[in-house]
């Protein structure tokens, strides 16, 4: 929305609208927000009418689009009529020449007229119908409009795509159009005759009741994002491999339990840079799906995979690798040649270090660049194993929810650390430095999470000074223990805010065992326990039985699975 406050030698008094309005360099008139029923007609002289140029009425109460405003605005750009209560559009609108962009979201329209022959608009780029109340495609729009090019009908109750085009005026149907938007419909279908709108360059079907694709699809060889998440598919036509130009691909939360073998046809995907797969049932990955030289991110969470191919390693520009919730309990060697930026393996099966590294080798690709490592709710019991050596570029390591028992090493503080988060553990211990030039440098560290592990960890000495210090942002060490709250708050552990940050703007929470201290109610309201769950702290009242002395408020933690 244009800001038009700025400009005050040009000011329109819409006074007796009750809300006054000022018009910038005579191009763009701003009523919304202004309770109209009607488009008031002498709101501007004639001569002013001729210059606007952009026109914005949303969330008025118009019922209508006034054949005012085709009639006086003849030179307009733009028409914003978004949440009113228009429920038809006269046909007269084609008739704007120079009409680009028109906005009716949130309107009651369900059909849209035909325009005359002699009188169809070639000017018109971007159309947006979402949230209205269309049952079926407004074929009439591609039909009359021939320039168009963003056409978005998201939030509708379309229940197909019907594409059957029939123009009566000299040009193909859909043939500029560009951008297809339909997402969040009832979708169940999608016509053959898709291959028409052959300049297609995104298509978004996300969240309808789709089953299957026409092999039609095949067609769109400009296609550079295709969206289809959130629907039923249970299988993907091999059409989809000559969609060369395809960038983007998103088939997440469908019902695929396999990728098709297409040793022939993926290689053809050249172009193919994002993969989405999450939140599906498939069981094995491919190896010929490897052969995406081009591809950065590939997310495969939240499926069945017990195993990843070796030939993982030819995906060799793979910067964003997702393995999360899934069975896996080691991975192949052919990992350690990429060179991943993030990967994610949180909730799986492994109980130690994924990858054999030894550290007196050279440091293998993938730990050279990895910058985000993620384990959170696996069964790892030790860091021992950890190559920390050749981490020189970690900042956020995520070893959350596990049940790691021994000691952690200085080696697991990297320079480079910004964020490690080991919450929900059984950690007792941490190495104390017993030399000056043994303690880490934390130059950059954010955030260190030590919090729910065994009530008596202790910070070491070193880990105390560099926070009073300031040289980190927060340090969380709630000791309560989860399955019994103490009783009072002498009995064990209490969570609250250390003396040495109290004078510090850093919000840090460490043990005490004072029988005077108090817990902090606003300690840890809540936080997140890693991909795929979702915690929080729960803070209850005593029972009115319970003695004086125990009148503060308890902690628990609940964890939240997230069903794929």
């Amino acid at each position: 929305r244009l800001d038009l406050q700025e400009d005050s030698s040009s000011t329109v008094d819409f006074s007796h609208y009750g809300i006054p309005r000022r018009l910038k360099e005579k191009e763009a008139l701003d009523m919304s927000f202004s309770s109209l029923t009607d488009f008031p007609e002498d709101v501007l002289t004639e001569e002013n009418k001729q210059k606007i140029k952009q026109l914005i009425l949303w969330h008025n109460q118009l019922s209508f689009l006034p054949l005012s405003i085709i009639t006086q605005f003849r030179h307009i750009h733009k028409i914003d009529l978004s949440y009113n209560h228009i429920r038809t559009v006269p046909c007269e609108l084609s008739l704007l020449p120079e009409l680009t962009t028109l906005l009716l979201v949130g309107n009651l329209l369900h059909d849209w007229p035909a325009t005359k022959e002699s009188s169809f608009n070639t000017s018109l780029t971007f159309m947006d119908l979402s949230m209205n109340k269309f049952t079926g495609f407004p074929r009439q729009v591609l039909c009359d409009y021939a320039s168009i090019q963003k056409l978005c009908l998201a939030r509708n109750k379309l229940n197909s795509l019907d594409l059957e085009l029939h123009s009566t005026h000299n040009f193909r149907p859909g043939s500029n159009v560009t951008c297809l938007d339909v997402s969040f419909n009832r979708i169940q279908s999608i016509s053959p005759k898709i291959g028409r709108l052959f300049n297609l360059k995104s298509l978004v079907l996300q969240k309808n009741v789709i089953t299957s694709l026409p092999e039609q699809i095949g067609a769109l060889t400009q296609l550079t994002c295709l969206d289809l998440s959130e629907n039923r598919l249970t299988s993907l036509p091999s059409s989809i491999a000559l969609l060369n130009s395809l960038q983007y691909f998103d088939v997440q939360a469908n019902a695929l339990s396999s990728l098709p073998s297409w040793e022939t046809l993926v290689p053809r995907l050249t172009s193919m840079k994002r993969l989405q797969l999450q939140d599906n049932r498939i069981v094995q990955f491919p190896a010929c799906w490897c052969t995406l030289h081009n591809l950065q991110e590939l997310n495969l969470s939240s499926n069945r995979l017990s195993q990843v191919p070796n030939a993982i390693s030819q995906l060799s520009s793979l910067q964003t690798l997702y393995l999360g919730s899934n069975q896996l309990a080691h991975l192949p060697e052919g990992l350690l040649e990429l060179k991943l930026v993030q990967l994610f393996l949180e909730v799986n099966l492994f109980r130690a270090f994924p990858l054999k590294v030894v550290c007196s080798e050279p440091c293998p690709p993938l730990l050279s660049r990895l910058r985000v490592l993620s384990l959170a709710y696996n069964s790892l019991r030790s860091v021992s194993d950890f190559p920390f050596k050749h981490f020189s570029t970690l900042d956020s390591l995520h070893l959350g929810g596990n049940q790691i028992t021994d000691q952690l090493p200085l080696d697991i503080f990297l320079p480079s650390l910004r964020d490690l988060h080991l919450q929900l553990n059984s950690l007792v211990d941490i190495e104390e430095a017993t030399d000056e030039d043994k303690i880490p440098k934390l130059s950059s560290v954010r955030e260190l999470d030590f919090s729910y592990n065994k009530t008596q960890l202790a910070m070491p000495s070193w880990l105390l000074l560099l926070e009073k210090d300031k040289k980190i942002q927060r340090l969380l060490v709630c000791n309560v223990p989860l399955a019994s709250p103490p009783s009072s708050p002498s009995s064990s552990s209490s969570c609250s805010s250390s003396s040495s940050s109290s004078s510090s703007s850093s919000s840090t929470y460490t043990s005490s065992s004072s029988s005077s201290s108090k817990p902090s109610s606003g300690s840890m309201k809540s936080f997140c326990c890693g991909r795929g769950f979702v915690g929080t702290t729960l803070s209850t009242t005593p029972s009115s039985k319970s003695s004086s002395a125990n009148t503060n408020p308890r902690f628990g933690v609940v964890i939240f699975p997230v069903d794929g």
